[in-house]
């Protein structure tokens, strides 16, 4: 997809081939359509999952050890008064813990987990059973799909 955005671009400005700087310049289109698939694949059991997501990511930071991503969750979100009276509809955050909520970003596809073996982050689509390995992990990352779109800091 996010090729096709970047020679959509190329196209658009008579450039003979996709260039770096077209894909960087598609990275935020990208990043905001992979959300609305998670809208349109999860947004039944998770109804507003992306306005949850962009709480949480809107310029925050792109890794973060578990512990740290909890109290991230907390403070951001779950303790945080406001931030929850405007998502008092949900029922399915109210019921949420930090960790209950990072399990669910991982089976939507917006973090994944560092595997200690390959050193590289694994989401969603290459690992169906995260349970352990959340556990165990400490480091998450925000799909870097979404760098852009979100503003990650790094």
């Amino acid at each position: 997809m996010l090729v096709d955005y970047a020679r959509e671009l190329a196209f658009q400005r008579d450039a003979k081939r996709i260039s770096q700087a077209h894909i960087e310049e598609s990275e935020f289109r990208y990043g905001k359509e992979k959300l609305r698939q998670i809208v349109a694949n999860f947004g039944r059991n998770y109804p507003r999952i992306n306005s949850v997501v962009e709480r949480l990511f809107r310029k925050a930071r792109g890794t973060y050890s578990r512990s740290e991503l909890e109290d991230h969750i907390n403070d951001s979100l779950l303790t945080n008064r406001a931030a929850m009276d405007s998502f008092a509809q949900l029922s399915w955050l109210g019921t949420c813990t930090a960790f209950s909520l990072i399990t669910i970003l991982y089976r939507v596809g917006v973090i994944g987990y560092l595997d200690p073996i390959t050193e590289n982050h694994v989401f969603v689509l290459e690992d169906k059973e995260p349970e352990k390995e959340l556990i165990e992990t400490n480091s998450l990352a925000v799909h870097p799909a979404f760098s852009k779109y979100l503003q990650l800091v790094t």
